[in-house]
């Protein structure tokens, strides 16, 4: 008999983080990205 495991869904404890642009391109909006913490994002 196997038991089942419940998988943890991965993106429930992500955030969505927007991404600009530098400034030399006008600072726009470029999307959104989900990451876990904001030291992650590069």
């Amino acid at each position: 008999m196997s038991r089942r495991r419940r998988l943890r869904d991965k993106w429930r404890d992500k955030s969505w983080y927007t991404v600009l642009a530098p400034s030399y391109f006008g600072n726009v909006e470029l999307g959104a990205v989900p990451a876990a913490e904001p030291e992650k994002l590069v």
